[in-house]
């Protein structure tokens, strides 16, 4: 819809399949590659076009689409939004901005699979957002890090990670330099972020349904065992409830990244 996709006007190009001196290989890769995207813009042209009743604003859109391709899903989705489009208002971006401020694993709930469902639940709230103001990479991972109870032992490691420099960062993309030229610069990796911890906490979980790890303590799980589990014992604990799946009846604390904001702020003595 926005053009990012292979081929796309801000997506990867996918090259002249005419381009002479490239193997049978690249070629046959790069025809199918432009076929695909023929269809996904044939695929998202009948979406938009199915949920426009106006009949001027629906021949607008056709005539349009029809200048760049018969049944280009692009731009008639472009073309859509100029007209239709309304700026948004500090009160709809100030909704926005709550609704991501107050998210925690709380929202999505608790189960095995915690940690991709927060990871998804973030994806399709930025979608919400305006293009002026959706959130970049690396503000996603930052609000997921921010999601770990500060007093456990995965809290200390999401402020480490959060305060690591570039080089020593765990969840990090390199800079990537294209032949041409252009220049990708670095930033934070959400899908090493989730490959990382969905694997510590589905473990924890596991253990504590199966019955052979944990017992009970207040109202909340906590885990019996090795030092491999402390890291992750304490947060579990923190957001699930003996009854299984709520979360613990207890109020919400600072992140551990806006206590260490804090702390820095604080002045000396």
């Amino acid at each position: 819809m926005d053009g990012v996709d292979e081929g796309g006007l801000n997506g990867d190009p996918i090259g002249d399949v005419r381009e002479a001196g490239i193997t049978a290989e690249e070629r046959s890769t790069r025809y199918n590659s432009a076929n695909y995207r023929k269809k996904r813009l044939t695929t998202l042209y009948a979406h938009v076009i199915s949920h426009v009743t106006d009949p001027s604003l629906r021949t607008m859109i056709e005539e349009n689409a029809k200048l760049q391709g018969k049944r280009n899903g692009y731009v008639a989705w472009q073309c859509l939004k100029t007209h239709c489009e309304r700026p948004p208002s500090d009160l709809t971006v100030g909704g926005l901005n709550k609704v991501w401020e107050n998210a925690d694993f709380r929202t999505v709930g608790f189960d095995s699979d915690t940690i991709p469902k927060m990871v998804v639940w973030l994806a399709n709230e930025n979608a919400k957002r305006p293009d002026k103001y959706k959130k970049t990479e690396d503000e996603i991972v930052i609000k997921l890090l921010s999601c770990f109870d500060p007093g456990t032992g995965l809290g200390i490691g999401a402020l480490e990670e959060y305060n690591a420099p570039e080089e020593e960062r765990r969840f990090w993309r390199a800079e990537v330099v294209a032949a041409d030229g252009t220049v990708t610069p670095g930033s934070r990796d959400v899908l090493k972020f989730q490959r990382h911890y969905d694997s510590l906490w589905s473990t924890v979980f596991a253990r504590t349904q199966d019955g052979t790890r944990g017992h009970q303590t207040d109202g909340a799980m906590f885990l019996d065992g090795d030092s491999d589990d402390d890291s992750v014992q304490d947060n579990f604990a923190y957001y699930t409830s003996a009854s299984g799946g709520g979360p613990a009846p207890r109020a919400r604390s600072p992140s551990c990244l806006r206590r260490a904001s804090c702390a820095r702020r604080r002045p000396a003595r």
